[in-house]
This record gives C-alpha cells, structure tokens and sequence, in this order.
C-alpha cells in the first residue's frame, strides 16, 4: 500500500495541476474546485499515515485554500490565484524525495510537542549533566519534588550510556565536552553536536561567551542561561518545556475584508491550535480589540474604509494597545511602501501570497518575543508600583530629601517642608547644609560627607534648625546610590523626628541634675543638723555619763534615775540622728561597707550581750539556738551587720508582750547562705501591714506609743542590700514576728588575717594609760566640750591635760610643751583641723607627733578623709567615755609610749 502511494503521486500532482489549468485560465467552476480538494484531502490523509508529514503539510494548506475559495461566492482577485500558484509548488517541493519519510527535524526546527496528560505511574525523565555536587543535587531534588525522575551524571561517557537506554525528557547541562572541561572554550568535537532524539536541552554557562552560545544553540540547546541561576527559574523552564510549549494559546486577529483570504489563515492558525478572531470592517478594531485582547494583528494593507497604515496608527496612539505586534499582509512588494508601513509601528511585512510556515513562524517568533516584552514590562510595572507604594508609605512616615553629588538638593517631600518650615520651591537647589544648627561642630559635617562620597551609609542623630529658628532633632539615614560604575551619584536622606525625644531626655537630664542637686544638698544639711546637734550632745551625753559612773555619795538614788533618764534620752536622739544620716548617705550613693569574714557565734553572742540591759528592764527572755554553727562564718560589715541586729532585736524586744521571749537562731540554706533568724512573743502583724514594714518614716498603728519614727527596718533592708544579702519577714497575728537576715556563708578558715584583730579591736580592752605619766593638749573652742574631756581624765591621775581654743595657740603650745598626744576638734576658727595637722608636720620634732581628730561629723567619709590626712585616730562627738580612752589606749599601744 505504501508503495502504490508513492508511485501515484506524480498522477495525482499532474491532476491537481490539470484541474487549476482548468480554473485558472477559464470560468472557475464548482464541480473543479470539489474535485480538487478531495484529490488534496486524499494525500494529507495518506501523507500522514506513511509518515511523510511534509506532503501532508503542503496538502492541507492547499486544501484549506480550496476550502476557502468554495465557502465565499465572491470574484477571485490575483492574489487568489498567485496563493493557490505558490501553495500547489509548495506541494510539488514536498514530493522531490518521496521515497523516504521525513528525517527529524533538525535542533533548530525543534518545537515542543502538543501538552499530552501525564500516565499513571509514568514521570518524565531529567538528566543533569554538571560539575557541581551540591547544586546538582539541589535541582534533582526540586525537580522530584514536581513529579519528575531525574539522574545526575559527573561525565559524559555514563550520561551517554543513560541515553541509549531511555530517550529523556529534557537535558540541563553546564559541560558540551568529551573531556571534561568546564565551558568557556568550546571543543570541536561538542558531545551534543548530533543530537539524535532532538531532546530540549537547557545550557548553563559560565560565561557570555558569543562563541560559546553559537555552539550550544548548533549542540541542541532550547534556553541558554548564564550562571548564577535560580533553581526555581530552572524548574520553571523545565515544566514549559516538557509540557509542550506555552500554557495559554496564542490570541490573533485578522483585519482584512477578502474573506477567501481570512478564510486561509484563520484555518492554518486554527489547526496551529491558536485562537483566531476575523474583523472585517475596520472602524470595530478598537472595540473588538479591548473585548478580544490580541497578541497579534494581522492587517492587511488595503481596507475598505481605511489603509492599514492609518488603523495602524491609531492603535499605536492607544498606550494600552503599544505591547500588540502587527504584521502587515500586503499584495505589493514595493520597497518604499513596505518601509511606510514599518515606519507606521509595525512589526512585519509578508507579502501575498504568503508561504503559511513563514505566517507561522513569523507569529510565532512575534508572539513569544511579545509575551517577553509584555512580561517584562509588567514585571516593571508592578515593581514601580510597589516602589510608588513604598514611597508613598515612607513618605507618610519620615522626612525624605535627596541631594545630588554636589550636596544640593533635589527632591524634599511634604514631611520635610512640614518640619522645616520651608516650602518645596526655597530648598530645592540648595546646599542641604543651610538646615544646620550650631549645636554640631564643622568636623560631624565632614565626617558624614566622607562617609556618603567612600560609597558608605551613614546613621546619627542630628539637630537641624527650622526656618523660624527653632531647633528639632531627627535620626537620620543616609544612603548613597551608586551609579553601574559603582560610583555615587545621589544621597537620600531618610529621617523621622525624635524631637520630643530628645527633650524629654534632656529634660529628664535636668531633672536628674536637680534631683542629685536637691539630694546633695539634703545631704550637706543633714551633715551639718548632725553635727550642730552632737555639738550640745557632746555636754548632754558626756556630763550624764560623768554623774553615772560617780560613785560617791554627792546624788541620790532618784537623781541617778534621772540622770539615766537623760542619758538614755540623749543615746535615743542620737541613734535617731545616725539613722537619718545613714539612710541619707544610702540614698544618695555616699555609704559604702567593708565585708570581711566575721565569726558567726562570737558575733552573735557580742549582739545579745548589747540587748540583754533592755530585756532584763523589759523582763524579756532572750535565747540562743547557734551553736550548732560554732565553725560558721558570714561575708559582711561587721559595724553595720551590728547595727542591723541590734535594731531587730531591740525591736523584737521593744514590741514584744509582757514576760515575752526572744529567740536568736541561725541555719545553713544550701551551701552558700547562713540566714539569722530574730524571732518574738509579741502581737504579730497581718499581710496587709508587711508590705510597708521596710518603707522610711512607717510605723504601724499599734506602735505608735513607743519610741522611734519608723526609719530602723528601712535603713536594716538597705545595709543588707548593701552587704549583698537579704531581709524579710514573716508574721501571724497573735503568734509573732519572725525576721530574717541572708548572708553569704563563710568558714573560719576562710577569716581574714586582720579581721580578728579588727573584732577583737572593737571590745573593750585594757587601759594601758591608767598609770602612764602622759601630758595631753585639746584643741577646742568649745569650753564645755573641753570640760567633758578633762572630768573624763581626772581618774588617771597620770595623765595632764591642757587646753588652746585656735590651732595656732595649741600649736605654740605644742611647741612650748612636747605633748605626747594632741587632741584635735576639726571645725575650729581661722585655721581648720586639717591644716593644723599638715602645718605641725612641717616644724622640727613635731613630724611624728600623734594626733587625734575629735569632731562632731560622724560619717564614714570624713572619717576617711581624716585618717588618711595624717590622723592617728577619729573620735565621734558626743564622746562616749569608753571610745575617748579605748582610742588613747591603741595609740600609746601603737606608738609605744610606755616609760624608758
């Protein structure tokens, strides 16, 4: 059968020929025209069923014209006939070589096939042919990921062996060579240059070597991508080319009265799968063009009503209409008209009668390169869009101004002017510098334009003024934007106020000032009410104490009461005025402790001998539970861990009920903490009332006859703070009261090698001056205090005293005498203490005179300043008895006074 095809085709191409002969030179007729397309339909059919699909090709075009012609009762024109000319010598090539089926189309006619739906279990097939491990793998797994089986090959000799086993669907490859090498320089023998299964292939350079992609495009290459690429853009084109082309068909228009004409193209295009929409009257293009949306348009040259010319121009004036490509059908060949018309906005000229592979491939290529454009520009059109968006949103948030290289500026927007006070048309053009304020000195300016001219970014804080002269403050960034040979060209400025900001703070600045400021000065007028209040508590104290401890017969028993009464008065007020002062120094960050290692039980015993005078009056019984910790030790400030105990015992003593009980306690927390536990008889308190317990100058109703103005719990809290431990409290109404102190848990081995001494120093020792000859010269303008001093030393009959109201009188004095020891007041008239000293050090024999402060200011930081001035020891005022001869005894004991 396939050969009695091929031998009759000569017959039937000769017959075709009779039947036209007989058409085109006489009265067309029907029954030819029949007899013709029948002849034509036979060889498609048969044409396609041996193989041979260009004979079939070339008879369905000829066949679609006759079709053409029998549909439309009008005259036939020459472009009719030249159509059929051309279309029945189009058929005639076809039949040169009918013996053999058509060979494969060669790469460059490669075309995807139609979209065929995917068979159960059946994944088509990806080879990857690449140097990378990693991105390969990559790839292979996108690809899985989308329903396709993939194999990755390092070399060309095992992807050649996966190849002659099974056709791929599509190759990507970044290597064309036998040995190996990576692209860039082709080898001549390319491993794709015979393409045998016509596969798509997807090439991926390394470079944009010309060369290079002339030689993927002759090896079989569909796209040609340069490194580095997206894997999901590899993807993309992969779906597309083993689907079979693009996803939507191609949308024309024919604009063209000559229905035979249309009636041709619109039945090739047609069986091209595209989609096809005829308009014959030319004044509906614009309407049917907004309804249809075309890709492409066909016009013909010659319109009724119009010349395509004149239609094309008016569709080039609609903006919206200027992505469309035209391809003008024209039945002349004039040069000068077929310039006209592409000087007009078309895109391409086909002169009728037209072969329909060229109207095919010609709308193809205009179409796809359409769809490019159109993606790109809508592309460009969202992106623009969004940076209008951006910008509209920057522009309703920060102030945004752009100055050219110069520093002029060339673009503010509303934000800008709104804060500056300047309109658009008096900035643009000036140097951005004339915003200024003269808050920054020169060198912020030049620093920032360095920064902007190396290519750099710029972030700070800077103030501006405004065109009234008010200052405001922005945060600024600013960016450069580089030109393509990365050179800056412009600086955007993009800044949000912070003005209010900036006030506050500085607001809060002065606020703090002034509250350091008012703190400092409640400090310097408590220091000074302490020490204008120990001044006449000196005599109060001293005197009281000097009729205590008389033991003749000179008062009675119920003037002794008084004069306890009058001495505990006189400890109570000035407990009082140390704790003010404390929790003043506290405050204000001037109170400072000296944590060493301080035995547990020593201490603690130390703490209950000081409180067991008040329980015995109150008839309190104080226990012990400590002893269990005889090898403990706490981390803290032996004076001010005392105060806090004596504070909550006394307290513990002070609110307890009658014939009430005490229990001083203390356990291991963990290995690292000891807590101290003060625990009471007394009325308890509810939860309510705990809160408040620790806050300055609070006292709880229920103890409010009692003595004290509620500052020892506050001042107790931040001493232990202070010494880095804790204090809390826990209570029942009716049960007690149970306070607690947390501190860091030491061992005894762990005591400091002058903390003992330093303890045993603070006891009572014994008085190496009772029976010392000494001579002693006070320094005070205060004859009371002096009188205290020298009733103190009356009982030691040894020891001489001798008095000077101004340094420069003791100093003579001092001269004249050869004292052992000086007693000094620091706050004396003309000449301080201080000065005194340093002005005795200076005469001869004198330098090594001991000297000891005694003054009314009792803080720790004069205490310092003293001792490191040269002082050998400090006395507080008022002057306890005790202190006055335990300070004597450790300077004779540390300067060897003792008789030769």
């Amino acid at each position: 059968m396939h050969g009695e095809f091929l031998s009759g085709l000569d017959a039937n191409m000769v017959l075709i020929k009779d039947y036209w002969s007989g058409i085109r030179f006489s009265t067309p007729d029907q029954e030819r025209l029949t007899a013709m397309l029948d002849l034509a339909q036979r060889l498609v059919s048969d044409g396609g069923k041996f193989g041979h699909q260009q004979i079939a090709t070339a008879a369905r075009n000829l066949a679609s014209f006759i079709q053409a012609l029998l549909q439309n009762q009008m005259l036939l024109g020459d472009q009719h006939y030249r159509q059929v000319d051309l279309l029945i010598q189009l058929l005639k090539s076809s039949l040169r070589n009918p013996y053999q089926p058509d060979a494969d189309l060669t790469h460059d006619q490669w075309r995807p096939a139609p979209r065929m739906p995917h068979l159960r279990g059946f994944k088509p097939l990806v080879l990857l042919l690449e140097e990378g491990e990693y991105g390969s793998r990559l790839l292979a797994d996108k690809l899985r990921e989308k329903g396709y089986a993939t194999e990755v090959f390092k070399s060309y000799p095992d992807y050649r062996q996966a190849v002659e086993k099974r056709t791929p669907s599509l190759v990507i490859t970044d290597r064309i060579f036998p040995d190996g090498r990576l692209t860039g320089k082709l080898a001549p023998e390319a491993i794709f240059r015979r393409n045998d299964h016509r596969v798509p292939m997807i090439f991926v350079a390394y470079d944009n070597d010309i060369q290079v992609h002339f030689d993927a495009i002759r090896s079989g290459c569909v796209h040609y991508c340069l490194t580095p690429v997206n894997d999901g853009k590899l993807v993309e084109m992969a779906e597309v080319l083993i689907s079979g082309g693009p996803r939507d068909p191609y949308r024309v228009m024919i604009i063209d009265a000559d229905r035979i004409m249309t009636g041709f193209y619109e039945s090739i295009l047609r069986d091209e799968g595209m989609q096809v929409s005829v308009i014959a009257d030319p004044l509906r293009t614009i309407d049917s063009v907004r309804d249809y949306r075309p890709e492409l348009i066909l016009i013909n040259l010659h319109l009724p009503s119009c010349t395509g010319l004149e239609l094309t121009t008016v569709i080039r004036q609609r903006e919206h209409l200027s992505g469309i490509s035209i391809i003008f059908l024209s039945t002349e060949a004039d040069f000068d008209r077929q310039l006209a018309a592409i000087n007009t906005g078309g895109d391409d000229l086909l002169t009728v009668p037209v072969d329909p592979q060229l109207l095919i491939t010609t709308i193809n290529s205009r179409v796809e390169r359409a769809r490019t454009l159109n993606r790109i520009n809508y592309d460009l059109l969202n992106a623009l869009r969004e940076l209008e968006n951006q910008q509209n949103a920057m522009d309703q948030h920060a102030i945004i101004s752009i100055c050219n290289i110069n520093g002029s500026l060339i673009y503010v927007n509303e934000k800008f002017c709104a804060i500056s006070g300047y309109p658009r048309a008096e900035v643009l053009g000036r140097d951005y510098l004339f915003l200024r304020s003269d808050l920054h000195d020169e060198e912020l300016y030049r620093r920032i334009w360095r920064t902007l001219l190396a290519g750099e970014v710029w972030q700070g804080e800077v103030c501006n003024r405004k065109k009234n002269g008010d200052l405001y403050w922005v945060n600024v960034t600013m960016v450069p934007f580089r030109d393509e040979e990365d050179r800056p060209y412009q600086f955007v400025s993009i800044s949000s106020d912070i003005t209010a900001r900036i006030v506050a703070e500085q607001n809060m600045l002065k606020a703090r000032d002034t509250a350091v400021t008012a703190n400092q000065t409640k400090s310097d007028f408590l220091s000074k009410m302490s020490h204008e209040l120990r001044t006449p508590l000196n005599a109060v104290m001293g005197f009281s104490q000097l009729l205590e401890t008389n033991t003749g017969d000179d008062l009675t028993d119920q003037q002794r009461q008084y004069v306890r009464e009058i001495r505990n008065a006189g400890t109570h007020l000035l407990n009082l005025i140390n704790e003010v002062l404390d929790l003043s120094r506290i405050e204000s960050n001037q109170l400072t402790v000296e944590n060493i290692t301080i035995p547990l039980a020593l201490f603690l015993d130390e703490c209950h001998a000081l409180v067991m005078p008040m329980a015995r009056d109150k008839n309190i019984t104080v226990r012990k539970n400590y002893r269990h910790l005889a090898d403990a030790a706490v981390h803290a400030d032996p004076v001010r861990l005392k105060q806090v105990m004596v504070n909550l015992l006394s307290n513990a003593i002070k609110y307890n009920t009658p014939a009430g009980q005490v229990l001083i306690q203390a356990n291991t927390q963990g290995d690292a903490k000891i807590v101290i536990e003060v625990v009471d008889t007394g009325e308890g308190m509810d939860a309510s009332q705990l809160d408040s317990l620790f806050k300055p100058f609070t006292r709880l109703p229920q103890h409010k006859h009692e003595e004290g103005v509620g500052i020892g719990l506050a001042l107790s809290k931040r001493l232990c703070e202070l010494m880095g431990g804790s204090i809390g409290v826990s209570s029942k109404v009716g049960v007690g009261s149970r306070f607690w102190i947390a501190l860091d848990r030491m061992t005894l081995q762990d005591l400091d090698d002058d903390a003992g001494a330093r303890h045993a120093a603070a006891k009572p020792g014994g008085r190496l001056l009772d029976n010392l000859p000494l001579k002693l010269i006070y320094i005070e303008d205060n004859l009371a205090n002096f009188k205290l001093v020298r009733e103190i030393l009356l009982s030691h009959p040894g020891l001489s005293l001798q008095h000077a109201e101004t340094v420069p009188a003791g100093i003579e004095l001092a001269v004249a005498q050869r004292p052992d020891i000086i007693l000094m007041d620091l706050q004396l008239p003309g000449m301080d203490g201080y000065e005194g000293l340093r002005h005795l050090r200076t005469l001869q024999g004198m330098g090594s005179l001991p000297v000891i402060a005694i003054s009314a200011f009792a803080n720790e930081e004069n205490i310092r300043l003293a001792m490191s001035e040269g002082f050998d020891d400090y006395i507080t005022k008022p002057i306890d008895i005790d202190c006055l001869l335990n300070s004597l005894n450790r300077v004779i004991e540390r300067r060897n006074l003792y008789p030769p």
